[in-house]
């Protein structure tokens, strides 16, 4: 079975990022582009694991297709 990918600029604190969307099987992937990421760590002094974590929480709310789960997934987030 075949992913459906998408790239995508997401807006985040630390501005835009490209962010890679990819869904199939069940199978839902966010991945931050790692350039950017790496760029906006560099530039802001920012642990680049904090930045990636950022962006894909921020890309996570954005999903293509799937904002009738956001309301869902907003109420019953879970902290670690």
């Amino acid at each position: 079975m075949k992913l459906r990918r998408e790239i995508r600029e997401v807006e985040t604190k630390w501005g835009a990022v490209k962010v890679k969307f990819s869904e199939g099987a069940g199978v839902h992937t966010v991945t931050p582009e790692y350039d950017d990421c790496r760029r906006i760590s560099l530039e802001r002094g920012v642990p680049l694991k904090t930045v990636m974590e950022d962006v894909r929480a921020a890309a996570s709310s954005s999903r293509p297709g799937l904002e009738a789960h956001d309301d869902h997934a907003a109420k019953h987030s879970h902290h670690h």
